[in-house]
């Protein structure tokens, strides 16, 4: 298991889960939620189970879905090579990309967001290839920056790990 700061934690893919930590509990999600917005804008049918969707600019406090949630629209929006390409920019729209891993290119990213509001603590949302599969990992309500990096660096090791050691769903704490 890996070692989280972070509160809720998801990695999985479609649905085919290999690490759930709080995963299913609704909480705020910051600026993570213009993931899911993207995916409604570009698809009618999604899986959301328990989101409760307040806006579309990730400020509400309203917008609270599960870790699990964003799985969908994440390997969904990673199959997109105009998201693939936007994820990886080092700005949009004259703001710096602050996802770290999208610099770093040792890191298969095909999506993702990062997010921060009081009620969300520091948050990020990515899809990335492992072993030729797209794999959606979560990490919600990190105490700050560098923690929540650190938790995404935990959670991609105990993938790339989990792949190695063979099939097996593995459901964490």
């Amino acid at each position: 298991m890996p070692r989280l700061t972070a509160r809720n934690a998801y990695v999985g893919k479609l649905n085919d889960t290999l690490l759930a930590v709080n995963a299913d509990a609704p909480v705020p999600i910051a600026s993570v939620s213009k993931l899911i917005t993207a995916w409604v804008i570009l698809s009618a049918e999604l899986q959301l189970f328990s989101f409760d969707f307040g806006d579309s600019s990730g400020l509400s406090a309203f917008n609270k879905p599960s870790a699990r949630d964003p799985d969908v629209p994440l390997v969904m929006l990673a199959q997109s090579p105009w998201f693939r390409n936007l994820a990886r920019k080092p700005a949009v729209g004259g703001k710096m990309n602050v996802n770290r891993f999208a610099h770093d290119r040792s890191v298969s990213l095909l999506a993702g967001k990062t997010g921060f509001t009081a009620a969300a603590g520091y948050c990020l949302a990515m899809a990335e290839e492992f072993a030729g599969q797209v794999f959606a990992l979560v990490v919600l309500n990190a105490r700050d920056r560098e923690a929540r990096a650190q938790d995404m660096n935990a959670l991609r090791q105990f993938t790339r790990q989990s792949l190695a050691a063979g099939p097996g769903e593995m459901i964490g704490r």
